[in-house]
């Protein structure tokens, strides 16, 4: 099967959903030239949400691991790889939580090929956004709520230069603390590594 066109790269996308919305999304993803990896086992998507190394999208319904709680575990598992959470029926309210939670993006499961090509392409991206509609809304980082406290100190550290050792030194705190906190502020700058993490917050001026 044909993958989506990234840059030469076979999109990879991983479905932890129910049966029925699985079955769905299987054929949108497929539409939109994505090779799929369908899980419905809530026991069986934790294990692969560990081993996967594409795109994820999460049913924000799905039995037994639904809900903002199952977007923080997926979080967790996933570290840095896009998270898409999908959803039936969303307000903007759901969708700020969902976003809050650790999801990349938030899209609807009525999604058209060509929509679901753009919103796989802005996972592989690391772009925040939600679809409302069939638009898609980027949604704008805002540092003052998004980072901690914490995560802003270790985030000048970064910037400074300094490795998690001496950022760990600096604040009194554990080096695996400070690890902690770099994954947090790199998920959350849409970054993918530290390097490109101190480049953003300048030009954003966040540091």
């Amino acid at each position: 099967m044909l993958g989506l066109d990234l840059g030469g790269e076979v999109l990879r996308v991983l479905v932890a959903a129910n049966h029925d919305l699985a079955g769905r999304l299987e054929i949108i993803l497929q539409s939109a030239g994505a090779e799929t990896e369908l899980v419905t086992d809530p026991a069986a998507a934790i294990s692969r949400l560990q081993a996967t190394d594409g795109i994820t999208l999460l049913d924000y319904d799905m039995p037994g691991l639904a809900g903002t709680r199952a977007v923080q575990l997926a979080r967790s598992l996933l570290g840095e790889r896009p998270l898409g959470v999908v959803y039936g029926l969303a307000s903007p309210g759901m969708a700020h939580r969902t976003l809050s939670a650790g999801a990349t993006g938030v899209l609807p499961d009525n999604l058209d090929s060509e929509t679901m090509k753009a919103a796989l392409r802005l996972l592989e991206q690391a772009k925040r956004f939600c679809i409302f509609s069939g638009a898609i809304q980027l949604v704008p980082f805002d540092a003052a709520t998004a980072l901690t406290d914490r995560e802003l100190q270790v985030l000048h550290g970064v910037c400074d230069g300094l490795q998690n050792k001496e950022i760990a030194h600096r604040f009194s705190i554990s080096e695996v603390t400070v690890k902690m906190h770099v994954r947090a502020v790199i998920r959350k700058l849409g970054a993918r590594n530290r390097t490109q993490a101190a480049m953003i917050a300048r030009d954003m001026k966040i540091v």
